[in-house]
């Protein structure tokens, strides 16, 4: 089946256009073009404005906050070190129990053994 065209509103038939020329085509990729280096100058310029705007946000609070850093680095100044105010030989302090590898054996053997003996005792 087949379908032709029939007259348009206004009472003629349609037209069937020549497809479009190369010169067409050039000024279309120009346009395509140029919307694309637009929207990039946009997107660009919203960056740099979002920027501006979060470095002025930073300084804006760095300023404002300024007299507590401050405050915070006395307070921390005039406080005694932690500890016994010594410092390892090479700067690092460490803090904690030093369990030798004998140790640890001999409380995991005990440990063994007292559970085995705790088991026996209940039967």
């Amino acid at each position: 089946m087949t379908v032709t065209p029939g007259p348009s509103a206004s009472g003629s038939t349609p037209a069937t256009s020549a497809p479009p020329g190369l010169l067409t085509r050039l000024l279309w990729l120009l346009v395509a073009a140029g919307v694309l280096v637009v929207g990039l100058m946009f997107s660009l310029l919203a960056l740099v404005v979002l920027l501006v705007a979060g470095i002025a946000f930073y300084a804006v609070i760095r300023w404002q906050t300024r007299h507590l850093r401050r405050q915070i680095d006395s307070v921390l100044r005039r406080q005694p070190p932690a500890g016994n105010g010594q410092a390892a030989p090479d700067g690092r302090t460490i803090e904690g129990e030093i369990v030798g590898r004998v140790e640890y054996e001999r409380s995991a053997a005990k440990t063994v053994t007292d559970v085995l003996s705790d088991t026996g005792s209940r039967r």
